[in-house]
C-alpha cells in the first residue's frame, strides 16, 4: 500500500476537517493502543520467565506432584518473529528430557496453540488436562511411558484473554497434582473494563496473526525446537530408530499452520533420504502429527499430500492427520472472509492459476480435465472445508460392540487400550450415552484421491463443538482413538501401491 499525502504544513490531525466515519477510527484506534500498554504480551516480556522452583503459574518447567501418576509440562516462548524469548526454557526442556529417557520411556506431547492463546491462556490448564489423563490412563502406564509435554507459545494474542468460563473449574480438578496452586498468573488476565475493547481488538488482529503464524513464526527457531526435542527420544543411531519413545505432535487453529509450514517444509530432505535408503534407520523422528481444526490455507496441505504420496513405507499408519470439525465456523467462514481479498484481479496473480483436481482418464487413456479450481481456492478454504482434499470422515457406523463404560475417564482409557480396535473409538456425551465412531474413506469419485499418509479427516458437531473446544471430553477421547490407530496400523503392511502414473492425474 502506498503512503497517504502528508498533512498541509502546520495543520494536526485533530484540527483536520474530518468526516464522522473518519473520527470515530481515529477514536478506535487511541482506544485499541491504549489497551496495549496493559499487556505483557505486547512488551515482549516472557510469560513464563523463571527457570527454576518458583510458583507453577510463573514457571516454564510445571511438575505433578500428587499421588496420581506423575507427569511434567514444559514452556517455550517465542516472539513476534519466531525468535526465542529465552532460549534457556529449551535448554531447560531438553535436559529433562533427556534425563527421563534415560530413566525409562517417554510419551512426549508437544502442542502449538492457535489465535487468541499464548502461555498464559486457558489452553494451558486444558493441555495439562489432556497430559493428566494420558498420564493415568492403564494402556500408558503399562507400557511403562513416562508422560511430557511441551507447550510451544508464541505471539497468537496481542492482548490478554478474559478467562473462559469453565477455566478455574479445570484449574481446581488439577489442584491435588500442584498442591492447589494456580497454573495460570491471575495478573495476565483482562481486566473486566477492558475486556470488550480488547476482545474487538482481538478480532480485528486476524490478518497480522495469520501473517506472524504463516510467514515469522514458522521458521528457524521453532522448527529446530521440535526437532531438537523429537531427537532427545527419538535416535536414528538406536535400533530401530529408538522406538521405545513416542512422539505426538499437535496444533490447533494457526498452530496448525504453523506446524504445517515448519515441519512440511523441514521433512522433505528426511523423507526424500529414508526413501532413498530404507534398509537404513528412519529419521524421522514423530509417531504423529495431529492438527485440529487447522487455519491453514489448504494449498499447502494439497502440497504435502502429493508429496506424501511417495511415502514407502512398510506400515499403513499415517504420519499427520488433520481433523476439521464440521460444526467449525471459524476456519469454514472467517477464514474464507478474511482472505478473499486476494481474489480481486491483480491482488494475488499466483491464485489465479487452475488447477484440476477432478482429472481422470477414460477408457482410452485419455485424460478428461473436468472443472477448474483456482489456487486462491485452495489458499481461501482450509484443509477441513475443501472438498478436494478431505478423504476421510468420522461416521457413526462403528461396528464394535459399544463398551459399558460410567465416566468420561473410562472411554477415554478404553480408547487407548489393546482391546480398542484401529480406525474405531467411542465417546461420551453430555447425556451419558457412550457413541461408536469410524474413520471411514470416502469414495474415489467425491474427492482426489491420494494414497499418501496425510490424511485429512472431518469431525461431526457431536465431537467437537466448535473450533476452540478442542480440549472437550469427547474430543480428547476422540484424539486417544486416533493415537491408538497409529500405533496398531504402525504394526501393519502398508496397502498395495498403486504405479506412479495411475495415482496422480496431472494439474
Amino acid at each position: 500500500m502506498g503512503a497517504a499525502d502528508p498533512p498541509p504544513a502546520g495543520s494536526s490531525i485533530l484540527h483536520m476537517k474530518s468526516s464522522p466515519l473518519s473520527l470515530a477510527s481515529v477514536v478506535v484506534a487511541l482506544l485499541l493502543t491504549a489497551c496495549a500498554p496493559w499487556n505483557k504480551v505486547t512488551r515482549h516480556v516472557p510469560d513464563r520467565e523463571k527457570p527454576g522452583p518458583f510458583a507453577p503459574a510463573e514457571n516454564a518447567r510445571i511438575e505433578s506432584s500428587g499421588p496420581d501418576a506423575r507427569y511434567g509440562c514444559s514452556f517455550v516462548e517465542f516472539d513476534g518473529k519466531g525468535g526465542y524469548l529465552k532460549y534457556s526454557q529449551l535448554l531447560q526442556a531438553q535436559g529433562i528430557l533427556k534425563k527421563k529417557a534415560a530413566q525409562g520411556r517417554v510419551l512426549l506431547v508437544i502442542y502449538c496453540h492457535g489465535w487468541n492463546n499464548n502461555a498464559q491462556s486457558g489452553n494451558v490448564v486444558k493441555f495439562v488436562g489432556f497430559l493428566h489423563d494420558l498420564a493415568n490412563s492403564p494402556a500408558i502406564q503399562e507400557k511403562g511411558f513416562r508422560v511430557e509435554g511441551v507447550y510451544l507459545s508464541w505471539r497468537g494474542s496481542q492482548y490478554r484473554s478474559a478467562p473462559p468460563p469453565d477455566q478455574f473449574a479445570a484449574e481446581r480438578a488439577l489442584a491435588g497434582d500442584f498442591q492447589g496452586q494456580p497454573l495460570l498468573d491471575r495478573r495476565e488476565l483482562s481486566p473486566g473494563f477492558l475486556r470488550i475493547p480488547e476482545g474487538i481488538a482481538a478480532l480485528f488482529s486476524y490478518w497480522s496473526i495469520k501473517d506472524r503464524a504463516e510467514h515469522h513464526v514458522s521458521t528457524i527457531p521453532i522448527g529446530n525446537t521440535i526437532f531438537s526435542l523429537a531427537y532427545q527420544l527419538k535416535n536414528p543411531r538406536q535400533p530401530g530408530g529408538d522406538q521405545r519413545n513416542r512422539v505426538f505432535v499437535l496444533g490447533h487453529s494457526f498452530g496448525g499452520l504453523v506446524l504445517e509450514r515448519t515441519l512440511g517444509l523441514a521433512s522433505v530432505g528426511l523423507l526424500n533420504a529414508d526413501w532413498a535408503y530404507p534398509k537404513s534407520e528412519a529419521r524421522w523422528p514423530f509417531d504423529l502429527i495431529v492438527f485440529l481444526n487447522s487455519a491453514a490455507p489448504s494449498i499447502y496441505a494439497k502440497q504435502l499430500s502429493e508429496f506424501l504420496e511417495n511415502d514407502r513405507r512398510v506400515t499403513a499408519s499415517p504420519r499427520i492427520v488433520s481433523i476439521t470439525s464440521v460444526a467449525d465456523k471459524a476456519t469454514k467462514w472467517l477464514h474464507y472472509i478474511g482472505n478473499i481479498g486476494t481474489a480481486l484481479p491483480g491482488v494475488a496473480p499466483d491464485l489465479q492459476r487452475e488447477y484440476y483436481p477432478d482429472a481422470r482418464k477414460d477408457a482410452h487413456g485419455k485424460t478428461i480435465r473436468g472443472k477448474p479450481v483456482t489456487a486462491w481456492q485452495y489458499y481461501a478454504h482450509t484443509p477441513g472445508h475443501n472438498e478436494h482434499l478431505i478423504d476421510r470422515d468420522i461416521c457413526s457406523d462403528c461396528s464394535a460392540p459399544i463398551p459399558l463404560a460410567g465416566s468420561d475417564v473410562d472411554v477415554f482409557r478404553y480408547n487407548l487400550s489393546p482391546a480398542n480396535r484401529a480406525k474405531e473409538f467411542f465417546t461420551r456425551g453430555q447425556d451419558g450415552k457412550v457413541a461408536g465412531w469410524s474413520i471411514v474413506n470416502r469414495p474415489e469419485d467425491q474427492h482426489r484421491h491420494y494414497s499418501s499418509s496425510y490424511w485429512i479427516i472431518t469431525a461431526p458437531k457431536a465431537i467437537i463443538p466448535n473450533h476452540n473446544d478442542i480440549w472437550s471430553e469427547t474430543s480428547k477421547q476422540m484424539l486417544a482413538g486416533i493415537y491408538h490407530t497409529a500405533e496398531v496400523l504402525r504394526k501393519k503392511e502398508a496397502p498395495p501401491q498403486k504405479a506412479p502414473e495411475q495415482k496422480r492425474q496431472p494439474d
